[in-house]
């Protein structure tokens, strides 16, 4: 199982960063990671997820998406009605968007996000 020791984050990151360093983001994330909002916690193992994309497939009627911490979305290709009428070559045709988080085929104009494929939701009409 990933995870991250809060303790080890702490020293790492330190308590009082510096402003102008990349760290208070990085700690805000620390913070997140631990499960406490205010403060590290003591001991706290938490499971990171990366819900980055790392593949797009698809096989008959069906989206798989891997992301990068080893979990595959699959969905129905008839959420998404623009990747349905596409051809083979236009699905191949995709790319990693915002910051690893989307997914964006030009050729035929479409984005998917791994936030909505996680909460199962399909392409809303554009019409």
């Amino acid at each position: 199982m990933l995870g991250y020791d809060c303790n080890a984050l702490r020293a790492v990151f330190g308590a009082r960063p510096n402003p102008k360093e990349r760290r208070p983001i990085l700690i805000e994330r620390a913070k997140i990671i631990c499960g406490k909002l205010g403060s590290f916690g003591e001991g706290i193992l938490a499971v990171a997820a990366d819900e980055r994309v790392a593949d797009v497939s698809f096989d008959g009627d069906t989206l798989s998406v891997r992301l990068k911490d080893g979990r595959t979305i699959s969905v129905p290709l008839a959420w998404y009605p623009r990747l349905f009428h596409a051809t083979a070559e236009q699905r191949r045709n995709w790319k990693i968007a915002g910051g690893g988080y989307g997914i964006h085929w030009p050729e035929i104009d479409e984005d998917i996000s791994t936030e909505g494929l996680l909460r199962g939701a399909p392409a809303h009409d554009r019409s």
